[in-house]
């Protein structure tokens, strides 16, 4: 499992019983913003970690990272998506892309969802949008 926190990096902790009990969490050297992030095992048994890469309380760079060691190391990131940071004289205070969820198709590719949000004093609006990624 990979947790995220308040102090700039994701977490991690393991289950070597199904769940019923954990090991003590570890920081990670992956820098994440407060928010979720997604974690995947492929069909092949690889991890695939989608995650905010930029320190709190930003949330603009949405990178994919591989493991094919059980999350011991992570592969590069590779930027899926980033929100532009907002004008000083615009009304939206933050941009963002984040909550990303992954799937797995029948060909192996893999599609991630996430939000592309606009955060202002008033409201929040965004759209969803998606990537269909091919991992090698």
């Amino acid at each position: 499992m990979v947790l995220r926190t308040r102090d700039g990096f994701l977490w991690k902790t393991v289950s070597r019983d199904r769940g019923e009990t954990w090991a003590e969490p570890l920081r990670t050297d992956l820098v994440a913003a407060t928010t979720s992030h997604s974690i995947f095992r492929t069909r092949s048994g690889r991890l695939v970690l989608v995650h905010n890469e930029s320190p709190p309380p930003t949330r603009t760079n949405l990178n994919i990272r591989i493991s094919s060691d059980e999350g011991a190391t992570w592969g590069a990131p590779c930027l899926l998506a980033e929100a532009a940071t907002p004008g000083k004289d615009e009304v939206v205070w933050s941009r963002q892309a984040t909550y990303p969820s992954v799937a797995e198709l029948r060909d192996g590719s893999l599609v991630v969802v996430w939000t592309d949000l606009s955060v202002a004093d008033t409201e929040q609006y965004g759209d969803i949008r998606a990537a269909r990624v091919r991992v090698e």
